[in-house]
C-alpha cells in the first residue's frame, strides 16, 4: 500500500475543473469506492490498490439472446 495526500491524487488523477473535493473523497474512502484511509482526519488515498480496481460502468450487455451468425 503506497498512500499520498488525497490532494496530491486528485491533482494527478482528475482534470483541472473536475477534480473532487476533500470531502467527497473522504466519502469515497468511507463507502470503500476508493482505497485508503483517513489519518489524523486526513484523507489519504492507497495509489496502488486504486490502480488495480476495475473501472465502474455500466452493466455488460447480456449475449444469451443475441444470433450473432444469422
Amino acid at each position: 500500500m503506497r498512500l499520498v495526500k488525497a490532494g496530491t491524487w486528485a491533482r494527478d488523477t482528475f482534470e483541472a475543473g473536475s477534480r473532487p473535493q476533500r470531502d467527497t473523497v473522504v466519502a469515497w474512502i468511507q463507502e470503500g469506492s476508493v482505497p485508503g484511509r483517513i489519518i489524523g482526519g486526513y484523507p489519504y488515498v492507497d495509489i496502488e490498490g486504486f490502480a488495480l480496481q476495475p473501472v465502474e460502468g455500466p452493466p455488460a450487455p447480456e449475449h444469451d439472446d443475441l444470433d450473432l451468425l444469422g
